[in-house]
């Protein structure tokens, strides 16, 4: 009895944990391809993204629960949030300099999930950005775990301030 419960678990579990790497992958390689100079992390929007960008005047419909498929880049110049479109076609949300952002820290966000470790982004005088990455950088089914968050989180405070990147020879 237990191996076939097991079995039709897998049967229906399978196919939805294929279809969400390909949706998330998919949307990685296209944001890879737009920003090819920008670091990414694919992942979740917090239950608090969209009423986050509403406050910035950028109307986008996201989850109310959270859970919307986003790919977060940065470089030296900021951050990004992209998300997919109808067409395919990954499309930039929202663009924030660095000098705008107050803060990069590990926290937690809602991604239609019980609390997870989510990378958040304060802008000054604003809101907060979190998104909850997958443990693959390209997109994937499960979360990243604290360690992972916190060493992207660590990458961001780099890209945001050079100046205290670690130096060849010292």
């Amino acid at each position: 009895m237990c191996l076939v419960l097991g079995g039709i678990v897998v049967v229906i579990l399978a196919p939805i944990f294929a279809w969400v790497r390909v949706i998330t992958t998919r949307l990685g390689r296209g944001v890879r391809a737009a920003r090819p100079d920008a670091a990414i992390a694919a992942g979740w929007a917090d239950a608090g993204l969209g009423p986050a960008l509403r406050s910035m005047g950028i109307k986008e419909k996201f989850r109310r629960s959270g859970g919307t498929h986003v790919v977060l880049t940065w470089d030296d110049l900021g951050v990004e949030v992209w998300r997919g479109s109808g067409s395919g076609t990954p499309r930039r949300v929202v663009g924030v300099r660095w000098k705008k952002v107050e803060s990069v820290t590990v926290g937690e966000g809602c991604a239609g999930t019980p609390p997870r470790a989510a990378v958040v982004v304060a802008i000054a005088r604003g809101p907060m950005l979190i998104v909850v990455p997958a443990r693959a950088r390209a997109g994937g089914v499960f979360p990243a775990s604290l360690r992972q968050v916190q060493k992207l989180v660590d990458e961001l405070g780099v890209a945001a301030r050079p100046e205290r990147a670690p130096r060849p020879g010292g």
